[in-house]
Order: structure tokens, then C-alpha cells, then sequence
């Protein structure tokens, strides 16, 4: 009976345990401890029913104990091996999460990375269309603009280059007649006064000069004047208008220099004769060998004579008539000589500028010899 309890108790044990040593050292240990408690020494005689019920009992909660122990070992290994596991767990799965979550992070950002790099070349790419459309605009439209601009002056210009030739035609017609009329009527200097202070006219300048010339002409042989003018004032006023804006004619200066003659020797203003030496001046020095400049000045400073307060200033009209005559002397073209000698001729016939020729001519009889000498026998005209 012992034997078979013992064999039940173990077989239980053995059964519960896990195939372990230490389980297999301690159940032996126990069993060992049984049997030396059942030896005779230490039985104690009890009735059979009695001995098997508390043998029974003593098993089973020997069983149970060792059992329940054991359940309780094995729930503490299997509460230990499952916190490892799912701490292990966690921290694989963490880490393979973590892991793929980088992995796919960084392949996303590599994709991002290439897609924005494929995006600035791109961008790049159109930015540089744009730049070669913008420059392809700007010279487009700047050649249209320079076309017109272009065009317009071209039209422009050619436009202009009509109307000047039209004009210039109108002017010089304008002299024509006035040279057929003998520079003579009031509504001839009407016409060309009209003619040179319209701005919108676009004549050459030479034009203008000689259309200048030509009023002046008028007003210098026209017997009719416009009401209220003075001839040799309009004369004056004339060439000190239009001498800033055109180079006037030679024939120009020596007319207003005849003008302002006329003013000095009726008025005696040393202004006027100032202006008459200026504008001989500026005839000469654009007509060299104009021989009539240099015979207005000559008239000038016979009137310097006629008019001189005393010796001292009748000597330096005296010396500028030497001069003058010696400049003539100096000047080798064959015209001057000629101019000299007609405009003596006309000037010889005008009242007030008789006596200045003849007292040039008792003064200075061997200067007017020297010049008729350098004139052609064919062309000699006697002065007086």
C-alpha cells in the first residue's frame, strides 16, 4: 500500500514537473524523507480505515502543495517569459517599425530630393525659355520700334526735303521777280517780309540768305516804302535780325553798311558809323576782294574828315584812308579794283556822297591812278 502511494505520488509529481534536474533532486529528496518517517521506529499503529484516509489526505495535499507550487513556479516563469517576450517583442517590432519607417522615410526623401532637383531643372529650363522669349520680345519689339521711328523719319525727312524744295522754289521765284522789278514796290517787300518771318517754312539757309539780301535790296532802291519805315533804319534792323541765324550775303553787310553811312553822315552818331565799319568788316572777311566794302569805307572815313572836331582827328580819318588805300594796294585780285571804281561811279551821283568822293580823290590823286592802272583799258571808267 505504501509502496503504491509512494508510486502514485510520484508518478504525479513526476508528471507535473518539468523534465528538469532539480525537480528530479527534490521529489527524491522527498520520498526519501517518506520513507524514513514510515520506518517501524517511527510508525505509529492506527486503525485501516483511519490510516488510509489520513495517508490519502496526507498525499493528496502533499500532491496538491507540490503541484500547486509548481503552478505557481511555472506561472511565474511563464509571467517572466511572456514580459520577456513582449518586451522583446516590443523592442523588435520598434526597431523593425522603426527600421521600415526609416528606410521608406529616407526613400521618400530621396523620391522628394530627386522629384525637386527634376523640378528646379525644369524650372531652370522653362526660366531660360522665358528669358529667350522675353529677349526675342524686347528685340522684336524694338525693331518694330526703330522701324517706325525709321519710317517716320524717313517720310518725315522726305516730306521736309519736298516742302524745302517747293519753298526753296517759292523764294527764289520771289527774287526773280524782284530782281525783273528792279527791287522796286511796296507790296514786293510785303511778300518777302511775309515770306522770311514764317517759321513754318523750311528753306536752306542759303536761301533764306538770299532772300534776306533781296529785302534789303528792296527797301534800298524801292521808291515806295510801307507807311511809317525808314528806309535805312529797316535796312539796319534787317541785318541785325537774321545775322545770329544765317550767314548773311556779303552784298547783305555792305548794303546795311551803306544804310548806316547814310545815318552817320545826316546824324553824325558815332554808333552809326561804328556799325557801318563792322559790317564792311564782316563783308570783306566772307568776300575778300569785295571791292565795294572797301569803298564804303573809304566814304566813312572821308566823312571821319569832313566832320573832325580838329587836326587830331582830321590826321586819324587821314591815316585810316592810308590805310585802307594801302590794303587795297596789298589785295592782288583783279576784281577789287573794278567794284572800287563803279560803286565810286554810282555813289558820285548820290547828293549827299558826291563831296566825300572828291575829296578822296583831291586827297589821294595818286592812290585812284594806282587803282584805275590795275583795271583792264576796256573796263577804265572815269570816277569825275
Amino acid at each position: 500500500m505504501k509502496k503504491l502511494l509512494l508510486a502514485v505520488f510520484l508518478s504525479s509529481s513526476f508528471m507535473t514537473a518539468l523534465p528538469q534536474t532539480n525537480l528530479v533532486d527534490s521529489l527524491q529528496q522527498r520520498i526519501d524523507f517518506l520513507e524514513r518517517r514510515m520506518d517501524e521506529k517511527n510508525y505509529t499503529r492506527v486503525p485501516a480505515g483511519d490510516f488510509e484516509k489520513l495517508l490519502d489526505n496526507k498525499v493528496s495535499s502533499e500532491v496538491y502543495n507540490s503541484i500547486y507550487k509548481w503552478i505557481g513556479f511555472l506561472a511565474l516563469l511563464i509571467g517572466i517569459a511572456g514580459f520577456l517576450v513582449s518586451a522583446y517583442s516590443r523592442t523588435l517590432i520598434k526597431e523593425t517599425v522603426e527600421t521600415v519607417t526609416d528606410k521608406k522615410f529616407a526613400d521618400l526623401q530621396s523620391k522628394v530630393e530627386k522629384i525637386n532637383n527634376e523640378l528646379q531643372r525644369e524650372n531652370h529650363v522653362q526660366d531660360e525659355k522665358l528669358k529667350l522669349l522675353q529677349n526675342e520680345n524686347a528685340a522684336f519689339f524694338e525693331a518694330q520700334k526703330r522701324f517706325r521711328d525709321e519710317t517716320a523719319s524717313m517720310i518725315d525727312e522726305r516730306v521736309n526735303a519736298s516742302t524745302r524744295i517747293i519753298q526753296n522754289n517759292v523764294a527764289e521765284s520771289i527774287q526773280s521777280r524782284a530782281a525783273n522789278l528792279k527791287f522796286k514796290g511796296v507790296e514786293l517787300i510785303h511778300e518777302i517780309n511775309a515770306f522770311v518771318d514764317n517759321r513754318s517754312f523750311v528753306i536752306s539757309k542759303e536761301t533764306k540768305a538770299r532772300l534776306i539780301d533781296t529785302l534789303v535790296n528792296c527797301y534800298y532802291y524801292s521808291n515806295e516804302l510801307p507807311a511809317g519805315e525808314n528806309r535805312y533804319k529797316r535796312m539796319i534792323e534787317i541785318v541785325n535780325k537774321y545775322e545770329s541765324e544765317v550767314d548773311l550775303l556779303p552784298e547783305t553787310y555792305v548794303n546795311a553798311a551803306i544804310a548806316l553811312t547814310y545815318q552817320y553822315d545826316y546824324y553824325g552818331v558815332k554808333s552809326d558809323r561804328e556799325s557801318a565799319l563792322y559790317s564792311c568788316e564782316k563783308s570783306i572777311s566772307r568776300l575778300q576782294d569785295y571791292g565795294t566794302a572797301y569803298a564804303v569805307k573809304l566814304e566813312v572815313f572821308a566823312m571821319d574828315y569832313k566832320k573832325a572836331f580838329d587836326e587830331t582827328e582830321k590826321n586819324e580819318a587821314l591815316k585810316n584812308i592810308q590805310k585802307t588805300f594801302k590794303s587795297i594796294d596789298n589785295n592782288q585780285s583783279p576784281h577789287i579794283c573794278k567794284e572800287i571804281i563803279e560803286r565810286f561811279k554810282v555813289d558820285n551821283e548820290v547828293p549827299y556822297l558826291q563831296p566825300y568822293i572828291s575829296l578822296l580823290e583831291s586827297l589821294f590823286p595818286d592812290a585812284f591812278i594806282a587803282i584805275r592802272s590795275r583795271i583792264p583799258a576796256a573796263q577804265n571808267e572815269t570816277v569825275v
